[in-house]
């Protein structure tokens, strides 16, 4: 891998939000192999944690032996339009995908876990996003703000934030439907970038203009402004897992 462009630094928290008593939201770091991700479990009786840790561990065993051997095979998916990396990384998806519909199966609908995950790679100046679900993914470049990864919920419908506590519910995820619809984006980095990973119960009730306001304050360092977006969104009623994630290039 093209190591020429890297991270310059990072951030996260993860927290189980002010009402639920389990966090299944999760976020994994590798620097080694420059792969970030943030996930979003949903389930009965702990399922979502379940599913958090086997997609987790399957995304990191598949990719990183796709990217040491690039011979492997890759038995979901390739396309020539994507490097290497984010070939993996969606094969890596699909691995997830099936490990956790393994464990599905011959059970209940309420025993059943999935989540929404959001990942990257990060090959030379190209940064691979692929992702499944209502986790949402913005660029801040130059004290603007656009959204790279668009969440599938409900809510994404209506656009209503008065009522997005009864709609912002996913229409898709790992483990959930027999064959997964991947979101796929390649982002040619530029100095200064910051992507910006964050999970439904931390973006549900902001808007664009209030992420900016946030994450472009110079005079809040990335935890203080992780802090600021979990305080605000729970003072509008949030009751969800919430997990944010600042990667600074």
């Amino acid at each position: 891998m093209d190591r020429g462009f890297s991270i310059k630094k990072y951030a996260y928290r993860t927290d189980k939000g002010p009402v639920l008593d389990v966090n299944e939201d999760d976020v994994e770091v590798d620097l080694k192999n420059e792969i970030f991700i943030v996930l979003d479990g949903f389930g009965g009786s702990n399922a979502g944690v379940k599913a958090i840790n086997t997609i987790k561990e399957t995304i990191f065993q598949f990719y990183t032996k796709v990217v040491d051997d690039p011979d492997s095979t890759l038995p979901f998916f390739y396309n020539p339009q994507f490097l290497i990396e984010g070939n993996a990384l969606v094969n890596a998806f699909h691995k997830a995908h099936e490990a956790v519909a393994n464990q599905n199966k011959e059970k209940s609908l309420s025993e059943m876990g999935g989540a929404s995950v959001i990942a990257a790679v990060l090959s030379g100046r190209i940064l691979t996003i692929v992702s499944i679900g209502n986790c949402s993914g913005v660029l801040i470049r130059n004290n603007n703000i656009q959204l790279i990864s668009y969440p599938e919920s409900y809510d994404s419908f209506n656009g209503e934030i008065s009522s997005r506590f009864l709609t912002n519910f996913t229409l898709n995820g790992l483990g959930l439907f027999k064959f997964p619809s991947l979101s796929v984006k390649e982002l040619f980095l530029e100095e200064a970038d910051n992507v910006i990973f964050l999970s439904d119960g931390a973006y549900n009730r902001l808007s664009l203009s209030e992420m900016r306001n946030i994450f472009c304050y110079p005079k809040l360092n990335d935890k203080e402004k992780i802090n600021r977006v979990f305080s605000l969104v729970n003072g509008r009623g949030n009751q969800d897992n919430q997990t944010c994630m600042i990667l600074e290039f």
